[in-house]
Order: C-alpha cells, then sequence, then structure tokens
C-alpha cells in the first residue's frame, strides 16, 4: 500500500531536497550605478538558481527584518531572476553587505525549507481527507441494492 507522503503530484512544492539557494559571483556586467547617483550602485549577485515566488517573499522579509537591526544594513535589497541585488556604494559591499547578504540567504533558505514542510503536511492532510471521503462513499455506494 502506498503512503500518502509518497505520493507526488505536479502541483506539489518543491521537495526540501531540493538544493539551497547560494550566491555564487557577481555580475559585473549587470552591476551599474543609479540613475542621477555618483555613488550609488544596483550590485547583482548570481544566485545558484532561479529562486520560487515563496523564497522570494521570505528573502525580502528577512532582508528588512535586517535592516530594523542594523541600520548599516537599510539597503534596498531583492530579487530579479536568478540575481541578487543590493543599492549600495562600492565600498560597501566586501566588508558589510556581502557577509549581511550570506546570511540573509542562508536564513532565507531554512525558512523556506520550513515553509515547503508546512505545505507538505498541509497537502498530505488535504489528500487523507479526500481518500477518507472517497472510502466513505464507496463504502455507501456498495450498501446499496439496485434490484
Amino acid at each position: 500500500m502506498t503512503d500518502a507522503s509518497d505520493i507526488v503530484h505536479a502541483s506539489s512544492p518543491p521537495s526540501e531536497e531540493t538544493s539551497a539557494i547560494r550566491i555564487v559571483g557577481i555580475n559585473t556586467d549587470k552591476t551599474r550605478k543609479v540613475g542621477g547617483s555618483e555613488a550609488i550602485y544596483h550590485v547583482y549577485f548570481s544566485l545558484s538558481e532561479n529562486p520560487p515566488g515563496a523564497w522570494r517573499s521570505a528573502f525580502g522579509e528577512e532582508w528588512k527584518a535586517l535592516g530594523t537591526t542594523r541600520p548599516e544594513l537599510r539597503h534596498a535589497a531583492g530579487i530579479d531572476g536568478e540575481f541578487l541585488f543590493v543599492e549600495c556604494s562600492l565600498g560597501e559591499v566586501a566588508e558589510v553587505l556581502f557577509p549581511a547578504l550570506k546570511q540573509a540567504v542562508a536564513t532565507t533558505n531554512a525558512s523556506y525549507r520550513n515553509h515547503v514542510r508546512q505545505e507538505e503536511r498541509e497537502r498530505t492532510r488535504k489528500e487523507t481527507a479526500w481518500k477518507d471521503e472517497r472510502k466513505l462513499v464507496e463504502e455507501m455506494a456498495r450498501s446499496l441494492n439496485f434490484e
């Protein structure tokens, strides 16, 4: 007999075995000055993969939370396809922002794994409820005598 947790549907969320997203480099071609600024850049980092929407949201929340506790991190940051970008001066990248971005990515990975586990538990719960309902309907149907 197949356990409900062994059944995988195409619409299921990614499994926890999905590799953790990492910052794998900096994209110097995409990194450019912000229009109208002499010192502020959009600095683009390449990610190991294009993150799903829930991961992007979790990253945004994590980065915002870091900025509230560490004023030096109050820079705009976000995800653009397979890139993570931050708006800052180039001098802030190595010492301050890059370590914080790596921390935010690691925390986001953990948060996203928890999110995936929770979605999987909910999907399994719904699938079990559906199977139980089908079983009741089938039992009722077998009890009927159509002669």
